[in-house]
């Protein structure tokens, strides 16, 4: 979404076919509860599948367009191996669309990785002076901001100050919105943890904690670790995780019982 309106065209999700799934019914997000409980041999098709059973797709970032109906579009296969053949960078090709009765359409087409490659080339345009100030400005317009705050963020020096502006103008427009049953079923999900919801002054506060390590811990999360056990003076971390007595420092304070602080109570949820 974050190339699409920089560039100033639409931008439509290509799910691939449902043959072509390798995840149970059709999402690697798996299922709202009304299809959750379907058969496999079940025809999904009027169910969105992909990334669209997590993501609402706004109709005004697609502004309406439909998927061009090409050659190089209807085989999927094909299309992702064009993308890697490509080194998985941002590829385009002019489709002869029948839907528009064979009118040209230039397509540019990206992935997960083609992505995080014209971030970093938008990037490094802003650090190099390679992107004009009319094309920041359309491209704020784009995400719906107004001409005073457009003007602003064309006249942004600061990298990180920019990127932060770009996120809020993104958030704020709604371009990431979940489907409406999402909200519904995590709902109905953590209510069967029987967690102490403030929903009347008889319950009690909780903190939570988020503790992701699994595929994190592959890439992510490595300069973290490392900066931690160098802290600690290893210089090989003897684990490749932060150990969870780190996540709990903040509850334990030798000063404060020195100083004869009353303790409490504090109720933590992982």
């Amino acid at each position: 979404s974050m190339i699409a309106t920089s560039m100033g065209v639409p931008m439509l999700l290509l799910e691939p076919p449902l043959e072509n799934q390798k995840f149970q019914k059709g999402s690697q997000f798996g299922c709202p509860s009304e299809i959750a409980s379907l058969p496999d041999g079940l025809d999904l098709a009027r169910f969105p599948s992909g990334l669209s059973r997590l993501i609402d797709h706004p109709s005004w970032l697609s502004r309406g367009c439909s998927i061009p109906a090409c050659q190089q579009i209807q085989d999927y296969d094909k299309l992702v191996d064009s993308l890697a053949e490509g080194g998985y960078r941002v590829a385009y090709f002019h489709c002869q669309d029948s839907n528009r009765d064979g009118k040209t359409t230039k397509v540019y087409v990206t992935a997960a990785y083609n992505v995080r490659f014209r971030l970093q080339f938008i990037h490094d345009g802003l650090k190099q002076g390679g992107i004009s100030r009319e094309q920041i400005l359309l491209w704020a317009l784009s995400l719906g901001s107004t001409m005073e705050e457009a003007g602003h963020f064309s006249n942004i020096t600061n990298t990180q100050d920019f990127w932060n502006f770009a996120m809020a103008l993104m958030n704020r427009s709604g371009i990431l919105k979940l489907q409406p049953w999402i909200a519904r079923d995590i709902e109905n999900h953590i209510k069967t943890f029987r967690l102490p919801f403030k929903y009347d002054q008889t319950d009690s506060d909780f903190d939570a904690i988020h503790i992701r390590r699994g595929d994190k811990l592959l890439d992510e999360s490595k300069k973290e670790v490392n900066k931690y056990w160098k802290s600690r003076g290893y210089n090989h971390p003897p684990v490749n995780y932060i150990p969870f007595e780190h996540y709990l420092r903040y509850y334990v304070k030798d000063d404060c019982v020195s100083r004869g602080v009353k303790t409490i109570n504090r109720d933590v949820y992982l």
